[in-house]
């Protein structure tokens, strides 16, 4: 046993125990690396303490542990160095890779730059080219601009001199008897030296009431030579004096007395793939579902009586075949008649005149020297009926009352003129309790052209001469907005539905901007789309209530038709402002050119539907509606005409379906009722008609217009005379 343990350095302890052939002993060692292993041996000693092995159940040897335990930890860390330097030789791979891709990247990047170099130079000599010849084309245009410029101004001082002494041998005539006799239009020499004065400052006036924009004036009831003004500037600005005498130098200016004559026909491709047109077939009754082969009002009355009623598209069809034609005075003024509407419910019309001088007080001009009799005068209608219902004084009126609206609950009315306020007053109650809304502007100069009433009646939306919209809140009574629209005037707004949350205006840059209020900023006012097109500026908008389609009325002698979805490009909008700098006429006294009645293409960008030609817009702000949708589905397009007419468009064709005829004036705004088939028109020779359907009349020769003639009854048409002849004779012999 002890060769057995030799060599180990185990603590040892014996246990003896005595037998009765010698003793037993038990040893048990620990090893001392702290392995945690224990040995166990069993030896037999006798009494001569000679060893002898008897049994050894197990014995293990912590060296043999140990050392193998070593070789493992050896071989493990050879492993693990083998694996980092494997990873390192990776990294240094990925990084190779890296600085490769790097290097890739930055040529790349080396070669875009440059090529972007190359061609920013390219574009920069492109540019100098451009600007050089540019230069040119500048230098040789003002040229020709100064050279027009100055035969014009040679012309403007030859006509202003013959205009002069044509105006003095007139007022000499019309004063020397009134002087001889001291009449009651003044004393003697003081009476004229104010007319001379008010002709040396250029103001103008006659007494008479006909100052107005460009109105073709050759003389007055009174017989005094009359004079002609701005509409939006009175007193200054342009000046166009007309003496009584006939003066041939004054033609170039003269008002067109006769229509457009149109020699195309309307392009009805965008419309006909748009929504609208389906939409307005189904709202007329072409598009029904029950019945379809016959269509005739009187398949329509045969049906009804033998089944249910009239939907509503029959009756819009039915009531198509009834469109006004024949008039009917309602009242006769001795000025000019501006507006003229309905209200909402069709109980009232409201219209507003340009008034009369009353007197003239200083020698020297100016505004508040003329005093003038302005009315809004309220009609009452029933069964077709005008009764006057009550006469408002307009209060601070400049010039004329622009504008005029009924608040949504038909209970007051607001009005507008060359004033910083707008005025509210009552339907019903006293007249003269007016309320005055300031709108606090910063020009001096200030009018507001275009006024509307929110769908809740809370706020005006106005547009003013300024170039800015204005939103009045009548629960605050103060004035809520103050957007910057337009460069120029705004002539005309609205609001797109009855929500009364999305706005569209437009003026004389031939703009129309839509707005939504939720997003209106004061500080950075942006529209949310421009629709663009027209090549003058616009004089009315009227939405059709959809919210997403209106249409427009312009000085370029068209109405367009637009969709809201569709805005127009920057391009588009360039290319409507450059037009509308190239126009060289004034509409407000020069004849229409014909480069504009003619049909051209449209302007590149135009993203109108359609295009409707037939009327004149001349001398003011005429405007256009959409017919009501109650008695005839909205199918038409009704505006007012500088040759005296009413002209009425199908929305579907484009054609003109009716053109009434009776004023002698330009008609300024006209009215559709609500619920009946009767238009009222407002003219500037002071007649307020309206015209109601009266049979058939006859056609013109060229078969495409309605005409009705007020003093002869309507005549229905015959094909043929000897058809005629046979039945007259059959009738009488029967």
């Amino acid at each position: 046993m002890v060769g057995l343990f030799s060599g180990s350095t185990c603590n040892n302890r014996e246990t003896a125990s005595r037998s009765g052939r010698g003793i037993r002993c038990s040893i048990i060692s620990t090893c001392s690396l702290s392995c945690g292993k224990t040995k166990k041996a069993e030896v037999l000693r006798k009494k001569n303490d000679t060893p002898i092995l008897t049994n050894v159940i197990e014995i293990r040897l912590c060296h043999f542990w140990h050392a193998q335990a070593s070789r493992e930890r050896e071989r493990k860390k050879l492993e693990k160095v083998e694996k980092g330097q494997e990873r390192k030789k990776e990294r240094k791979k990925e990084r190779k890779k890296r600085k490769r891709a790097r290097e890739i990247r930055d040529d790349v990047r080396r070669r875009e730059k440059a090529t972007k170099v190359r061609e920013k130079l390219r574009e920069k000599g492109k540019r100098r080219a451009e600007k050089g010849k540019g230069k040119e084309e500048r230098k040789r245009t003002e040229e020709e601009s100064k050279q027009r410029n100055a035969r014009r101004k040679n012309e403007a001082e030859k006509a202003q001199e013959r205009r002069m002494r044509a105006l003095r041998s007139g007022l000499w005539l019309w004063l020397r008897p009134r002087l001889q006799l001291g009449s009651g239009y003044g004393q003697g020499v003081d009476l004229c030296l104010d007319v001379i004065s008010l002709v040396a400052v250029g103001s103008y006036s006659c007494g008479c009431g006909s100052r107005d924009t460009g109105d073709r004036v050759r003389g007055c009831h009174k017989g005094m030579p009359c004079f002609e003004g701005r509409e939006d500037q009175p007193g200054g600005g342009q000046l166009h004096i007309i003496s009584s005498d006939h003066d041939d130098s004054d033609e170039e200016y003269a008002t067109n007395s006769q229509p457009p004559r149109i020699t195309s026909l309307p392009n009805t491709s965008r419309l006909d793939k748009s929504e609208i047109s389906l939409a307005t077939k189904q709202a007329c009754g072409f598009i029904d579902n029950v019945d379809k082969r016959n269509l005739s009002v009187t398949s329509m009355i045969q049906r009804r009586a033998l089944g249910p009623s009239f939907s509503t598209g029959e009756r819009c069809r039915i009531s198509s075949n009834f469109l006004p034609n024949k008039m009917h005075q309602v009242d006769k003024y001795s000025t000019k008649a501006f507006c003229g509407s309905y209200s909402t419910d069709g109980r009232f019309f409201l219209t507003a005149s340009q008034g009369k001088l009353l007197s003239l007080k200083f020698r020297f001009y100016s505004e508040q020297n003329l005093l003038f009799d302005k009315f809004l005068r309220l009609y009452r209608t029933h069964n077709g009926d005008f009764v006057q219902f009550k006469t408002i004084p307009a209060r601070d009126v400049g010039w004329s009352i622009l504008d005029t609206a009924f608040s949504p609950d038909g209970n007051y009315i607001v009005y507008s003129s060359w004033s910083e306020c707008l005025y509210l007053c009552p339907v019903y109650g006293d007249s003269s309790a007016q309320e005055s809304l300031s709108l606090c502007p910063e020009n001096r100069r200030f009018c507001v052209f275009s006024l509307v009433f929110s769908s809740d009646g809370r706020e005006i939306l106005g547009g003013a001469n300024d170039g800015y919209l204005y939103v009045y809140d009548r629960e605050c009574h103060q004035r809520a907005f103050r957007i910057e629209g337009h460069d120029n005037d705004v002539n005309t707004v609205a609001f797109a539905d009855n929500t009364s949350q999305i706005l569209y205006s437009a003026g004389d840059d031939g703009l129309c901007k839509v707005f939504i209020i939720l997003l209106l900023n004061e500080s950075d006012p942006h529209p949310v789309g421009v629709l663009a097109g027209h090549m003058d500026g616009i004089t009315y908008i009227d939405p059709r209530g959809d919210g997403r389609y209106l249409i427009t009325n312009s000085k370029d002698q068209t109405i367009k038709l637009w969709d809201v979805r569709a805005f127009s490009d920057h391009n588009g909008e360039q290319n409507t402002r450059k037009a509308v700098a190239n126009q060289n006429w004034d509409y407000r006294w020069q004849r229409v050119p014909k480069r504009l009645h003619r049909a051209r293409n449209m302007l590149e960008g135009d993203t109108s539907i359609m295009t409707y030609r037939g009327h004149s817009v001349l001398q003011t702000l005429i405007r256009c509606h959409f017919s009501p949708s109650s008695i005839t589905g909205q199918r038409y397009i009704y505006t007012g005409c500088a040759a005296g007419r009413v002209i009425i468009y199908d929305v579907l064709t484009g054609r003109i379906v009716s053109s009434l005829v009776g004023h002698n004036g330009c008609v300024r705004d006209v009215s559709w009722h609500p619920f009946h088939q009767e238009i009222v028109s407002t003219s500037w020779d002071g007649a307020i008609v309206s015209w109601r359907y009266a049979g058939k009349t006859a056609l013109d020769n060229s078969g495409l217009e309605e005409k009705t003639d007020a003093e002869s009854p309507p005549r229905t048409l015959r094909r043929s005379q000897r058809i005629a002849a046979q039945r007259a004779k059959h009738a009488a012999a029967c």
